[in-house]
């Protein structure tokens, strides 16, 4: 078989990402094949014809037009650093959140906080980047002030979400404990708002256009620094 090396070349970059994660043995495996072996399944996989994954269906190909999948561990509950980015016409807008409520004893999965950033049903403690879209980007004071959107506005927004890319970088800070007291649980909570803190002052110093509505200057230092530095590597941002 006539292999195209650029073809391999584009597939393994496609694929790093994928390899880098795969379990110890399933490594283990891959050395101990031959290079021809190895180069040959490169090949085939490679020129094989894209199609979309659908592991439990006939014939293992979706004929659906989009296919979401959500992994099972996007379901636990844990303490969590956010960060939104929207992409419009060149724009980036970004909103920094957290996971783990003070008045409630539950940390939410970050999808669940997409959701209800992105909610249309009016007035709600959840959805400012939806809100900050009609009322600030688009402009409709109505969505300064009443409890139910109009039509018009939904519509609105969602012909500006259509032409964006939606992206949610979210760092881990620590899992939830559905053990712990509620005292231990308001201490986390705590610590990670000051993370969060510290991580929206970072953006907003550093040029970026936040939606956040209050940004606070941090009171103390960083509880966990080295979260801190991944964001602000992921966001190049510089110095302290």
């Amino acid at each position: 078989m006539t292999c195209d090396v650029s073809a391999v070349e584009r597939f393994l970059a496609d694929a790093f990402q994928f390899l880098t994660i795969l379990p110890s043995w399933t490594m283990l495996a891959l050395r101990g094949c031959s290079c021809r072996v190895l180069h040959q399944c490169l090949c085939s996989v490679a020129h094989a014809p894209k199609r979309t994954r659908a592991h439990d269906l006939p014939g293992g190909v979706s004929m659906a037009d989009l296919l979401l999948e959500i992994s099972g561990k996007q379901f636990r509950r844990a303490y969590l650093l956010y960060v939104i980015e929207i992409c419009h016409l060149g724009e980036r807008y970004f909103y920094v959140g957290q996971t783990g409520d003070r008045n409630h004893f539950t940390a939410r999965p970050a999808f669940r906080r997409l959701c209800g950033h992105l909610e249309d049903t009016g007035q709600s403690t959840q959805n400012q980047v939806y809100r900050y879209i009609a009322a600030e980007l688009l402009e409709y004071a109505e969505a300064k002030r009443r409890a139910t959107l109009s039509d018009k506005v939904k519509q609105a927004v969602e012909d500006f979400l259509v032409g964006s890319e939606i992206r949610m970088h979210v760092y881990e800070v620590s899992a939830f404990n559905p053990s712990n007291s509620r005292a231990a649980h308001r201490e986390i909570v705590k610590q990670v708002s000051a993370l969060e803190t510290h991580v929206m002052s970072a953006l907003a110093h550093s040029g970026k256009r936040l939606i956040n509505k209050r940004i606070l200057a941090p009171r103390a230092p960083c509880p966990y620094p080295s979260l801190l530095a991944r964001v602000k590597l992921d966001f190049g941002i510089q110095g302290g």
